[in-house]
Formats: C-alpha cells, structure tokens, sequence
C-alpha cells in the first residue's frame, strides 16, 4: 500500500487503540508489514518485558487500512484473541478518524437529532415558534392495515398435483 492511497489529511489523523498480548501475538502472526511488524514487535516486547496484559498502539489510517487488509475475522488463538474483536476495534478506530476529521465530537454525537427535531431546535435558537402542527403518526404496519381489510371473495386456491393456476368454479 503506497503513502498515495491515503490522504494527506488521513496522516494528521491518529487513534490510541488498546491490545491485549494475545491480540498482538495474533496481529505478529498475520501481519507482515515494514512500517507496522516493528511496531508490534516492540509492543509485545513491551508486554513481555514489563509483564503488561496489554499495550496501547498509536495508528493512523495507513496502519488501519493494513490491519484491516491483512486480519482474519477467523482467525483465533488458544489464549482467546479473536481476529473479529481485533477488526472491531479497527473499525472504532475508523469511526474515530472520521469523526475527528468532520469535528464531530462524542458529546456530539449523544446530542444526535432527527431532523425534525433539529429543525424545531434550529427554530428555537434563531427565536421562532416551534412548529404547531406535529409530525405525521406512524403508519400502521403491514400487519395492522391487513387486518383492517375485509375481503369480499375468497381467493381461488391451486388444485394439488395440477398445473393449473386456479380452480374450477
């Protein structure tokens, strides 16, 4: 993978993810890349060294984008790192860079509006009325609208073992 496939922007952009030194023997054994082998390695050797459970590594996009290539949801080890928790955390991490690059914040997003409540939001802070009328109610489910149908003429059945798409009358 060339620095050329990820934006400039992309490697101002990076996220502290936390691995377990299972997940990271697991990642030692998948992933063979010049800037991301090191970093690993010194990472377990960290762990090893030290007797740390586990150790954060710094990732920009590239080094997520590599991981994500190269990892396994399958994959697994007798010690219990699981390839898929291993991608889900590069998947948080993509979310994180996104975010981060838009300037959406976690705060921002726990204040998540639907529109129409942005819109009456909006309408309040500019000092308008809220809209009077409320939005229209939910339409009834499939379930409920079959229900409220009467038939008037039952369907023709098909005749078991015949080709024949309807019964006689």
């Amino acid at each position: 993978m060339s620095d050329e496939e990820v934006s400039a922007s992309d490697k101002n952009f990076a996220v502290s993810i936390m691995f377990t030194l299972p997940e990271l023997w697991l990642m030692n054994d998948s992933i063979h890349d010049a800037r991301l082998s090191p970093e690993i390695g010194l990472a377990i050797n960290a762990c090893t060294r030290h007797d740390l459970e586990g150790l954060a590594l710094v990732l920009d996009m590239q080094h997520l984008i590599t991981i994500d290539y190269l990892m396994s949801r399958a994959q697994n080890t007798p010690e219990g790192a699981s390839g898929m928790e291993i991608l889900l955390k590069i998947f948080r991490g993509y979310e994180w860079i996104a975010n981060s690059r838009l300037g959406i914040t976690e705060a921002d997003q726990k204040n998540d509006y639907t529109y129409i409540e942005a819109v009456s939001q909006k309408e309040n802070d500019d000092g308008q009325s809220e809209p009077k009328s409320e939005p229209n109610p939910k339409p009834k489910s499939a379930g409920n609208r079959a229900k409220s149908r009467k038939r008037t003429k039952p369907r023709p059945r098909p005749v078991s073992g015949s080709d024949l798409s309807t019964t006689e009358a």
